[in-house]
C-alpha cells in the first residue's frame, strides 16, 4: 500500500493555488451525495480551504496547519485523514514544494464539485455511495437529483425557430462579424499563484513597437508574470510601466527599473481612487461639522483651501522663523501624488504635524493621516474637529498625570532648631553607656 503524505509539524505552511466558488447546487450535492462518502469533517475542510485562497502570496501570508487545526477544531492526523478523503474522490490535489523562506510548502489545489449526473456516471463514486446509504436511501437520492423533466412524448413541437421570426438578406450573412476565437493554449500563461492570465503575443506585439523582440520578453518572462499578476495589470498598464524604463538604442528590459517603476505606478493608481473619494465625500453636508468651527478654525480653513500645498508649508516654517528642507517637500509630494489626499487635507495634515515637531517627517505625516482614514475623517472641517478634540483629550490626560498629592517638606530655614533638652548630661552619659553594654553583650 502507498505511503500517503502525512505532517505533524503544526507549523507546516501552506496555500490554496486556486480559487473555488461553491454555487449552491453544488453545495447540494457535496452534502447529499459526496458526504456520506468523505464524512462531515472532510465537507468542512473542503469548505474552508475554499475560502484561503490569496493571489501571489507573500510569506508571511501562508498559513499553518496549526491556525487550520484551530478552525476546524481539531487536530493534525484527523485533518490528513479528511484530505485524503477529499483526494481519492477527486475533490483535491496536494503537492509538496521548496520555498527559500519558508521550505518545504504544501500546495493545495480544490476540484470542482462534479454536477449529479456526472457523480453518478463515475462508477467508483456511486458504487460507494450505494454501499453508504443502502439501496434504498441510493434509489430515492439518484430520483432526487435526476432531471425533472414531464414527459412530451406525444405532444406536438410548436417551437419557433431564428428564421421564422428573424430575417436575415444573404448581403448581411456575407458581411457578419467572424467569430472570435479563444486565445490557443500558447497565447497565455496561467500563474501558478495567482490564475491570473496574460495574452503574451499581445504583449509581444506592443513591446516590438519599441524595439523589444519576443526573445527578450521570454527570457524575462516568469518576472513579467510576477509584476503583472501582482498588481492586476493588463498588457496596456504593463507597458505603460516599462516604456519610463527602455533606454534608446538599447532593446533590453531591465526588470529592476521595472518592479520600481510598478512600485512607483501602483500607489499612484490607489492614489486616484482615494483621491476621487475624498473629492466625493467633501461635497456632502458637514452642517453638525460645521457648528464645532469658530472663526480661527474658519480662517485655518480658507487657508488650506487656497494654498497649494509647497506654500503652505512655506508660509507655516517662515511663520515659526525656519525654513523648509528637501526632505519636508517630498512627504508633502508623498502625501499628495502617492497617498492620494488633496491638497487640502495635505495642509492639514502638514499643520497638525508642525503643531507637534518643528520638521514634518513621513512617519508622522502617515500615521495622522492614516489615523484620519481610519476614523472616517474625509473632509477638512472633519479633520480639524476631530484634531481639537484629540488635543484636548490629550491635555486632560496629561493634566490628570499632574494633579498628584505633594508632600509639604518642613522649611528649615523658616523653623529654627531648638537646643532645648529635658535630659541632663548626666542622664545621657548613663544612657550611653546602656548602649554600649548591650552592644558588648550581643558580640560574638
Amino acid at each position: 500500500m502507498v505511503d500517503l503524505f502525512y505532517s505533524d509539524d503544526p507549523k507546516q505552511p501552506f496555500y490554496v493555488i486556486n480559487q473555488l466558488d461553491v454555487t449552491s447546487k453544488q453545495m447540494q450535492v457535496l452534502t447529499k451525495l459526496y458526504q456520506p462518502l468523505v464524512g462531515n469533517q472532510a465537507v468542512a475542510l473542503y469548505l474552508t480551504l475554499a475560502n484561503e485562497y490569496s493571489s501571489l502570496p507573500l510569506a508571511s501570508d501562508y498559513r499553518t496547519l496549526l491556525q487550520l487545526e484551530t478552525e476546524l477544531d481539531c487536530g493534525l492526523k484527523p485533518i490528513f485523514t479528511a484530505l485524503h478523503k477529499l483526494e481519492a474522490v477527486g475533490l483535491c490535489k496536494n503537492y509538496l514544494d521548496q520555498n527559500v523562506v519558508l521550505g518545504q510548502v504544501l500546495k493545495l489545489q480544490l476540484l470542482p464539485v462534479l454536477a449529479a449526473e456526472d457523480f453518478f456516471d463515475e462508477f467508483l463514486l456511486r458504487s460507494l455511495l450505494l454501499e453508504k446509504v443502502g439501496v434504498v436511501a441510493f434509489k430515492r437520492l439518484r430520483k432526487q437529483f435526476a432531471a425533472q423533466l414531464l414527459t412530451v412524448q406525444d405532444a406536438k413541437d410548436v417551437s419557433a425557430s431564428f428564421f421564422d421570426v428573424f430575417s436575415l438578406t444573404p448581403e448581411q450573412l456575407a458581411n457578419a462579424p467572424l467569430e472570435k476565437q479563444p486565445a490557443g493554449r500558447n497565447s497565455s500563461v496561467l500563474n501558478s499563484q495567482s490564475d491570473f492570465q496574460i495574452d503574451w503575443p499581445y504583449l509581444q506585439e506592443r513591446l516590438q513597437a519599441y524595439h523589444i523582440s519576443a526573445d527578450e520578453i521570454n527570457a524575462h518572462r516568469q518576472q513579467i508574470a510576477t509584476i503583472m499578476a501582482f498588481y492586476r495589470y493588463s498588457v496596456d498598464d504593463f507597458v505603460q510601466v516599462v516604456l519610463p524604463t527602455l533606454v534608446p538604442g538599447k532593446d533590453e528590459l531591465d526588470m529592476k527599473l521595472i518592479e520600481q517603476s510598478a512600485n512607483q505606478a501602483g500607489p499612484a493608481k490607489q492614489a486616484n481612487h482615494l483621491r476621487r473619494q475624498l473629492t466625493s465625500a467633501s461635497r456632502q453636508s458637514a452642517e453638525a461639522v460645521v457648528r464645532q468651527l469658530d472663526q480661527a478654525d474658519d480662517r485655518l480653513l480658507q487657508e488650506v483651501n487656497q494654498l497649494p500645498a509647497p506654500a503652505f508649508l512655506e508660509k507655516i516654517k517662515q511663520s515659526k522663523g525656519g525654513y523648509v528642507t528637501a526632505q519636508e517637500r517630498r512627504v508633502i509630494f508623498n502625501l499628495q501624488n502617492r497617498s492620494g489626499l488633496t491638497p487640502a487635507m495635505t495642509n492639514l495634515v502638514v499643520k497638525t504635524c508642525l503643531d507637534y515637531d518643528a520638521i514634518l517627517t513621513q512617519n508622522r505625516a502617515d500615521r495622522i493621516a492614516n489615523d484620519w482614514l481610519q476614523h472616517g475623517i474625509t473632509t477638512t472641517a472633519a479633520a480639524i474637529v476631530y484634531t481639537k478634540k484629540f488635543k484636548n483629550k490629550q491635555q486632560r490626560h496629561y493634566q490628570r498625570r499632574s494633579n498628584k498629592r505633594v508632600e509639604q517638606g518642613t522649611d528649615w530655614q523658616a523653623k529654627q532648631a531648638s537646643h532645648n533638652s529635658k535630659i541632663t548630661p548626666a542622664q545621657l552619659q548613663e544612657l550611653l553607656k546602656g548602649k554600649q553594654r548591650g552592644a558588648d553583650d550581643g558580640a560574638h
